[in-house]
């Protein structure tokens, strides 16, 4: 009894040793099976080349990448093209691992299944953890920089202090062609705008001002800058500042009134003919009247015809400004104090519209009159009692009289085209007995040689007997007389040998 009593201190702590033997095989058994389940860590599963399931690591990895919208096989292997850099262009058919050449004990691991391929990543720990993403964004910030330095536009960043702490190389080729570390003076700080401001360099490699526009962004360590070079754009400004000054000069002297209206239909430009032509104040124009307005002060102040129903004259507003814009519109306004204006409108780029008003008063009178004179001619023309007619230099007939047209029965102007010497002696050359004065008046209408006057003598059954005289005008012209007269003296013409008593 009092040897069993003896035993118990040391069967109780033989039996608590092997408890907590057991205790740590167990605690040690799961940590290995944790780390076991830890050191492959599924990542996609791939159907058809597209991800259709993804784990948390697998998604950041391709956020890490950069890679948006719809992911394949090709988006995962050029994220971890640089960690792996052997994995095929297209899946295999069997199970495949590839290391990493990056990270020791990494592995990617390829499983074809019935469902597409399984795909994930072995070795990893929590320091191949740690390792992988530090890779992947050293990658992505790799990819970034190529980013920038590919882009054509100096980019740099500042401090709240204004330092530059990083630029791309066109930034650092921009202040070695400028010669200042900080070529552009942007303000610093918080508050820095938001807006764009341009700025004139000089630079020492082309001896020329380069322009750029530069846009700004507030950081929370600063501001992020961006060069856009606008040379080209600000000489195009300056050539189209140039030109709009020149036609404002030139437009300043013409006395064609100019109104020019853009696409929104106001007016953006005028000439000092147009206040004096259409009586418009110069504060109403200033005011960038549009189309519409601009006319209806036009009929306010009777400088175009009143129309007879404002309804139909709106309507009308509308066609011209229409036929303006396709290059068809030209009227002519009588005005009731005497006045003609001749407005056109000619359509200009991007939508504008431009009208010209002339004052055609005196051409108008000019025309009337000489019209005027014309017919006083003409009339007494057709009040003489010889037929006559005209030709130019050319052969072609340019005037007749009535006592002409009545004798041969024959209208010159009848026809669409000028008759010419030719057809005119086809013609009366048939009413007449054989004589050679037509060959003789085809030859001298051509001759530009020292031309007298002729006469010759013409017998027919219709008209019995016609004195018929060439005389030469100046310019080349020629007048044919053709008088039903028996008694004068004929002068010869140029094949006769002899004179001939009537």
């Amino acid at each position: 009894m009092v040897q069993i009593v003896a035993l118990q201190p040391v069967l109780f702590a033989l039996i608590v040793g092997v408890l907590i033997t057991c205790v740590a095989a167990c605690i040690l058994f799961r940590r290995r099976s944790a780390n076991r389940k830890r050191s492959s860590e599924p990542l996609f599963l791939i159907r058809n080349g597209f991800v259709i399931d993804s784990s948390d690591i697998g998604t950041r990895l391709l956020q890490l990448g950069g890679v948006q919208g719809a992911k394949g096989w090709a988006d995962v292997r050029e994220v971890l093209a640089n960690l792996i850099p052997d994995l095929p262009v297209t899946l295999p058919s069997e199970t495949r691992t590839f290391a990493s050449t990056r990270v020791d004990a990494l592995a990617l691991r390829i499983v074809p299944n019935r469902r597409g391929h399984r795909i994930s990543l072995t070795g990893l720990d929590k320091d191949n953890g740690q390792r992988l993403l530090l890779e992947l964004s050293q990658s992505k910030l790799a990819f970034l920089m190529r980013v920038t330095d590919a882009v054509s536009m100096p980019i740099w960043k500042t401090d709240q202090d204004g330092t530059v702490n990083w630029c791309n190389k066109h930034f650092q080729s921009l202040v070695e062609r400028s010669g200042d570390e900080q070529p552009f003076d942007v303000p610093s700080g918080k508050n820095t705008i938001q807006s764009s401001r341009r700025y004139r360099l000089f630079s020492n490699a082309s001896q020329a001002d380069e322009w750029y526009e530069v846009h700004s962004r507030e950081l929370d360590s600063g501001n992020i800058f961006f060069a856009q070079e606008i040379s080209a754009l600000m000489r195009a400004e300056d050539a189209q500042r140039n030109f709009v000054q020149t036609l404002a000069k030139t437009f300043a002297y013409l006395p064609t009134g100019i109104a020019i209206f853009d696409r929104k239909s106001q007016l953006v430009l005028f000439n000092p003919a147009l206040l004096d032509l259409t009586e418009l104040s110069a504060e109403f124009l200033s005011n960038r009247p549009t189309i519409t307005t601009f006319f209806d002060q036009l009929r306010e102040l009777r400088i175009m015809p009143e129309p007879k129903r404002y309804v139909d004259w709106r309507q009308n507003l509308e066609r011209l400004i229409s036929d303006a814009q396709k290059d068809r519109f030209r009227e002519t306004w009588t005005l009731p104090g005497g006045l003609t204006y001749r407005i056109t409108g000619r359509p200009h780029p991007d939508g504008a519209v431009a009208f010209l008003l002339e004052d055609i008063s005196a051409e108008v009178s000019l025309t009337r009159k000489f019209r005027a004179e014309l017919e006083m001619t003409q009339a007494v023309m057709d009040a003489d009692a010889d037929g006559l007619i005209v030709f130019d230099n050319a052969g072609r007939t340019v005037f007749s009289n009535l006592s002409y047209r009545q004798l041969w029965n024959l209208d010159p102007d009848g026809g669409l085209e000028a008759l010419t010497v030719l057809d005119v002696v086809k013609a009366l050359r048939k009413k007449c007995d054989p004589t050679p004065f037509w060959s003789d008046l085809r030859d001298f209408t051509a001759s530009f040689d020292s031309r007298a006057e002729w006469d010759c003598e013409l017998t027919g059954r219709r008209f019995g007997r016609l004195i018929a005289t060439v005389t030469p005008l100046s310019a080349g012209a020629t007048v044919v007389r053709f008088r039903q007269d028996a008694r004068r003296v004929l002068i010869a013409g140029p094949n006769d040998n002899s004179l001939e008593q009537a």
